[in-house]
């Protein structure tokens, strides 16, 4: 979960051609991981282009309200309906990956379509190791 954010945080503050880079990237890696056929690769894109469109919708939504949580200086009540409404973002998040391995189920098979979360985790940890890596080359 905190590397997801650290990813989300990393890519917002990207100016435009770094995000849609990164995006690239993403798109490259998750290819290459399924090895698509050229059937599955024309329906599979326009799911997975709308469910990181939503992901990425949902996760500014728990960002902007963890942030408000963990700055404190809300009354009760504010505190109380920006938990709610971290709480529901929550619930979207996993409903959406829900309903995003479903709907790939039919387009990929169960196999590969069982293994898109784990490429996911796999793509953050390798980019988060290249940032730290070109990190580390220019503080030397």
């Amino acid at each position: 979960m905190i590397l997801m954010g650290l990813t989300v945080k990393a890519q917002e503050d990207f100016d435009g051609s770094r995000g849609e880079k990164i995006a690239q990237l993403r798109r490259a890696f998750v290819a290459e991981k399924l090895a698509l056929t050229p059937a599955q690769d024309q329906t599979f894109w326009p799911l997975y282009d709308a469910y990181v469109s939503e992901r990425k919708t949902i996760t500014k939504k728990i960002r902007k309200y963890q942030l408000l949580i963990d700055n404190g200086g809300l009354t009760e009540a504010e505190l109380r309906k920006a938990l709610d409404d971290l709480s529901q973002q929550r619930k979207l998040e996993a409903d959406t990956d829900a309903n995003f391995v479903k709907n790939a189920i039919p387009i990929l098979g169960v196999e590969k379509a069982s293994q898109l979360a784990m490429i996911e985790r796999e793509f953050k940890k390798t980019l988060l190791r290249k940032l730290k890596e070109r990190r580390q080359q220019r503080s030397k």
